[in-house]
């Protein structure tokens, strides 16, 4: 197999297994809500199955033993009557899927696991004994292998409905072989030598039809022999060299057949239903992943070359994150718009064409018409009172006039139609925009359901009861925005559970329940995704955190605050009211690195709290970082962006109506005085003083808001956000860059930093022209 294909192979195998983890992960932690749930027992089976299967075609050894280990205990569990787990056993089960996940991991970095695993494997083999049904763990009870061995020999039978369809399969200069199999007992990879062998045929011809079938190959047995009918365009010594797997085949025997030999095989009754051709298993392109990696089983050889994957493919083998499902109704979509602007081109093209037909033929007539104007003149300049026009001079005045109008007309019309035409290229590209951006977009349930376990661990760790609600998990979300969303809400939760949730004796004193509850839940609002984490514990003690933050000397003694502001100093640098410092919070660093991560999403959060009640932390990020709706507007002569998201409203206003309140320039709006900065001042640009007069945007962020003051608004533009180079990265207030339609740039506007320097008072001029 070559290093493409093998590539290719890694991708799969990495995407499913990192599914299966998650999906063995979040079963066993259902399984723990419902102790004897046999479904959930079955389904953790079927994973195991899964993995052990697909590990084992990819040679990976020590992930398909674990892994096997791992299926036989649930083998033996669900063949159990009455069974019921316990805490003890849930404990394993997650200690071994965490084992897994370092063995995967160890290979996606091209590395072998080799730690000694033989503690959690006598744990794995004491599962019986700690099933409360009484069993004793000894050798009768102990899981037995599945690996059932078929020594019967079951010649190739088909049907006359099937002759007929190979008939039409032999085609000249192929030839048609039945090829028979023995496979060596001994060697523990012969159990998927048929699939092997499957799997080296179907690159060298098509594989006609099988026995066993395809699917029975899947069912892990161990078949004794395998018979293939196949057509190819190579010879037998070619196709021996592909099939004859040392240690695992034992016998070859591979015979060229006629059409009349084929005729031998066929018997009256139809054959096994559950047979297929190549053709139509490939076609069945529903089945998981593991499934398809064992179609495509390789040599021992190439198995062994490749068990140590080569440091040279390592960028190749993509890591689950960086793989996104995407719904094939979605491609389907944006090829349906693809399509449409096909159309849409076609069309723009000819009424174009039509266009400057027309207006090269106003030329022409231009031209022609510039010799009568001459000679008009001429008698316009001479001294007589009176024109005299002969009748074909009229008639060629009348012919051109007339010739002008029909080219007008002709103009006018193709531009309509080029108008209209334009406004449906425009709605379908908005759409195919739309498109692409849900693309991207996938449920957040993928970062949620990674927090019960995560939330179980914690719970035993501070000797806490702790249940944990999750609400909206289908809500879709930008798949970059998520993968840097999980650690900021991390450290929101590892605050609830260490400062929030109360331990049992002290909920059970405050007649609280003995479980505490974290909620976590999702909705779409607009363009925003709100996102609510809240915990039913103690809540925020809003004095204690004054007293903490004078003590600190983060504010100062006589300073009022509202209740917001108090509970803003909990995202203050090095601020915590732990009184001291623990493994899972206190440090004072969590919250104000959940702040400034979701300030680099454009995201805000906001914190609600009632004393011995609750704490709720919302958290607002727009749906993707990609493309936003812009204000575009002038600062003397440079074109800035403002986020249509962040804007509250726009007024023009004029000089007098600012004022100064303590030093600061301010403005009333309807019975409220807002802070108001000039974004020429904060980029040393000059004033614009042709006008008495200039625009106000006001903008906020949470509660928080300021009015900004432009030359002029341009209007609002959807706009690609581009990174800014090293030398802008430095600067406040500018959040990236965007490309305009005429090729002119604009400077997007950090709202975010823009409020949080004009509230800290650390608004510096800059000379932006300096740094271009």
């Amino acid at each position: 197999m070559n290093d493409e294909n093998f590539n290719e192979l890694l991708k799969y195998f990495f995407e499913e297994a990192y599914q299966i983890i998650d999906q063995l992960e979040k079963s066993i932690l259902e399984l723990e809500k419902d102790y004897s749930n046999k479904d959930i027992i079955n389904e953790i089976f079927r994973n195991a199955h899964t993995l052990k299967g697909s590990s084992g075609s990819m040679g990976f050894k020590e992930i398909n033993e674990f892994a096997h280990l791992l299926e036989d205990s649930f083998d033996y569990l669900r063949g159990e009557k009455n069974v019921v787990l316990n805490s003890d056993i849930i404990d394993i089960l997650l200690e071994s899927v965490d084992v897994i996940k370092k063995m995967i991991q160890a290979r996606n970095d091209s590395k072998v696991y080799d730690d000694d695993n033989s503690e959690i494997i006598e744990k794995i083999h004491s599962i019986p004994s700690l099933i409360s049904t009484g069993f004793k763990a000894d050798n009768k009870n102990e899981p037995s292998k599945k690996d059932e061995k078929n020594e019967s020999f079951v010649d190739l039978i088909i049907n006359s409905t099937e002759l007929e369809i190979f008939k039409n399969q032999i085609k000249p200069g192929f030839n048609l072989y039945k090829i028979v199999v023995e496979f060596n007992e001994e060697d523990p990879m012969a159990i998927v030598g048929p699939l092997q062998v499957y799997s080296s045929l179907r690159d060298l011809g098509i594989i006609l039809k099988t026995t066993p079938t395809i699917n029975e190959m899947n069912q892990d047995k161990f078949y004794k022999f395998s018979i293939y009918l196949f057509i190819s365009d190579k010879d037998k010594d070619s196709i021996k060299k592909f099939i004859d797997i040392p240690d695992i085949v034992s016998e070859l025997e591979i015979n060229q057949l006629t059409f009349e030999n084929l005729k031998s095989f066929v018997k009256d009754k139809s054959s096994d239903d559950g047979s297929m051709g190549v053709n139509n298993y490939e076609s069945k392109n529903e089945e998981n992943i593991g499934e398809r990696i064992e179609e495509k089983i390789f040599s021992k050889e190439e198995i062994d070359s490749n068990i140590n994957i080569p440091r040279d493919l390592k960028e190749a083998v993509t890591k689950a994150s960086t793989i996104l499902r995407v719904d094939s109704n979605r491609i389907d979509e944006l090829l349906n718009l693809v399509s449409q602007i096909v159309i849409n081109k076609a069309a723009l093209i000819e009424y174009s064409s039509k266009i400057i037909n027309q207006v090269y033929s106003f030329d022409i007539l231009s031209s022609d018409s510039s010799s009568l104007v001459s000679y008009l003149s001429t008698i316009i300049d001479s001294e007589e009172d009176s024109l005299i026009l002969s009748k074909k001079q009229v008639e060629r005045i009348l012919n051109l006039l007339s010739q002008s109008n029909l080219i007008v007309d002709n103009i006018k019309n193709s531009t309509n139609s080029l108008s209209n035409e334009l406004q449906v290229y425009s709605r379908t590209v908005n759409l195919l925009q739309e498109g692409v951006m849900k693309i991207r977009m996938v449920p957040i349930e993928q970062m949620l359901s990674r927090f019960p376990r995560i939330i179980r661990d914690l719970s035993k760790k501070l000797n806490k009861e702790v249940e944990i609600i999750m609400e909206g998990e289908d809500t879709e979300l930008d798949k970059s925005i998520i993968e840097e969303l999980f650690d900021p809400v991390m450290h929101i939760l590892r605050n609830c559970m260490d400062h929030g949730i109360e331990d049992v004796t002290t909920r059970e004193n405050l007649g609280k329940k003995r479980k505490g509850t974290i909620k976590i839940s999702a909705k779409n609002e607009g363009n925003i995704i709100k996102i609510s984490i809240e915990d039913d514990g103690g809540g925020i003690n809003a004095e204690k955190v004054r007293k903490k933050a004078i003590e600190k000397k983060i504010i100062s003694e006589n300073r009022i605050l509202s209740l917001q502001d108090i509970y803003d100093l909990i995202f203050t640098p090095g601020f915590s009211t732990a009184d001291k410092v623990s493994d899972v919070s206190g440090r004072g660093v969590g919250l104000d690195v959940v702040k400034k991560a979701l300030e680099n999403l454009n995201g805000t959060i906001q914190i609600e709290s009632e004393p011995k009640k609750f704490t709720r932390f919302i958290i607002k990020i727009p749906l993707t970082l990609a493309i936003i709706q812009a204000l575009l507007v002038y600062v003397a002569d440079e074109i800035y962006a403002l986020p249509i998201s962040n804007i509250i409203e726009t007024k023009r206003i004029f000089e007098n109506e600012i004022i100064k309140i303590e030093g600061k320039n301010a403005i009333k709006i309807r019975e409220e005085f807002v802070s108001v900065i000039f974004l020429n001042e904060i980029f040393n640009l000059n004033k614009d003083e042709s006008k008495n007069f200039s625009y106000l945007i006001v903008v906020g962020v949470g509660d928080k808001k300021i009015g900004v003051v432009v030359d002029s608004l341009i209007g609002s533009q959807d706009i690609v956000i581009k990174p800014l180079r090293n030398s802008f990265t430095k600067v406040p207030a500018i959040a990236g860059s965007a490309i305009l339609g005429n090729g002119a740039i604009a400077l997007i506007i950090d709202i975010n930093q823009l409020i949080l320097s004009e509230y800290k008072n650390e608004i510096s001029e800059l000379d932006i022209n300096s740094r271009i």
